[in-house]
């Protein structure tokens, strides 16, 4: 997906990048906080949960 196979580039790459830009976030769901359930915005709810979204829409270099 990302056309690095050292593993040391690859954690490189996940230092300098952004979870944000491909885990969906509480925030992405609620638009914002979910008060209700007592979940911050910033909280995971699914790791990798835009990578669908990214490889359909063909925004693989959008990625950081």
């Amino acid at each position: 997906m990302i056309n690095v196979d050292n593993y040391s580039d690859i954690l490189k790459l996940a230092e300098a990048g952004d979870n944000k830009n491909v885990d969906l976030m509480v925030g992405d769901i609620y638009g914002g906080s979910a008060n209700n359930i007592k979940l911050d915005g910033d909280i995971i709810a699914s790791s990798f949960g835009k990578i669908n979204d990214i490889i359909s829409q063909n925004r693989l270099e959008t990625i950081k």
